[in-house]
């Protein structure tokens, strides 16, 4: 997914990701540093704002081809997107959405 080896590698840390006791990180697998933001895997820093989506490496894609790509098969549907946010240091996923885009 990063295109490289991951920096590190985190499994032991997987653990870490439950429960979660920052209300602003939304359950994802981020967490407050300072005045910014760090992965909860690896603690690689993912910016001092506010959007700590900024930080990551994301890669959005149409939803059946990404689903595709695992294994899981559902109807094509050109406007539906998945948009995933990946830490750039480990690779971890950080967080996935689905959207769906506006006729035009």
């Amino acid at each position: 997914r990063l295109g490289r080896a991951p920096a590190e590698l985190v499994a032991a840390g997987y653990e870490a990701l439950a429960p979660v006791a920052d209300a602003e990180a939304g359950g994802l697998g981020v967490r407050r540093s300072g005045g910014g933001w760090a992965c909860r895997l690896c603690e690689q820093p993912l910016g001092d704002g506010a959007e700590w989506r900024d930080g990551t490496l994301t890669r959005t894609a149409g939803a059946s081809a990404a689903l595709a790509a695992l294994g899981i098969r559902v109807r094509p549907r050109e406007q539906v997107e998945l948009t995933e946010h990946l830490c750039p240091s480990c690779g971890s996923s950080l967080d996935v959405a689905v959207t769906v885009a506006e006729a035009v």
